[in-house]
């Protein structure tokens, strides 16, 4: 895919502030055998501001193994992950993931370490912190009644200076055959989520 972006912030003392950059990933999958494949996506970004280009780079964002044995999935390597509705954690894992589903249920397990907390929870040293150990567990009712889906996810995260939990649930339904889809969500810190040492 591709993305052109283009922001402008202002402040009282710096004034406006603009940047442009674009985006482009490439995602490659081979196909090993009957069961597994393997995925790597590249990604470029660029700063179209800087003439020179001495504002790129280029990286390999995930790359995992893949296997499919009947409802079975499982994931090895650094891939995508998107807890229920990516309320407090939408990043990459460097891990393993199981997971089990049919027409009418989604379940996941995924341990390793996680790339970033997307959200703030106020306390010194939670959020936006590299490197978490996580462990994952998600569960979804798919067409509960047509259209309408509710998932949640638990989340136990650990590093050398924050411990704890975050839960995540909601729900959506989509009207349908209009693509219109409408979306719930609520997610929250467990009260076992806090700084090692105080």
């Amino acid at each position: 895919d591709m993305r052109l972006r283009y922001r402008t912030s202002e402040d009282g003392d710096l004034g406006v502030h603009n940047t442009q950059d674009q985006r482009v990933r490439l995602q490659v999958e081979g196909k090993v055998n009957d069961n597994w494949s393997l995925v790597s996506r590249f990604e470029a970004v660029n700063n179209l501001r800087e003439i020179d280009g001495s504002r790129s780079d280029v990286t390999m964002d995930k790359m995992f193994a893949k296997g499919q044995y009947g409802d079975f999935g499982v994931k090895l390597g650094r891939f995508d992950t998107f807890q229920a509705y990516g309320i407090f954690t939408d990043d990459y894992m460097e891990g393993a993931e199981v997971s089990w589903s049919n027409d009418k249920i989604y379940a996941a397990l995924r341990a390793g370490k996680y790339g970033k907390i997307q959200a703030d929870t106020g306390l010194s040293g939670v959020g936006y912190e590299d490197n978490y150990t996580a462990y994952v567990g998600e569960l979804g009712f798919l067409n509960v009644v047509k259209g309408l889906n509710i998932r949640g996810a638990y989340s136990h995260f650990d590093s050398d200076e924050t411990s704890g939990g975050v839960w995540e649930a909601g729900a959506d339904y989509t009207f349908g055959n209009s693509g219109l889809k409408l979306t719930a969500a609520a997610a929250d810190t467990t009260s076992d989520l806090s700084v090692k040492g105080d």
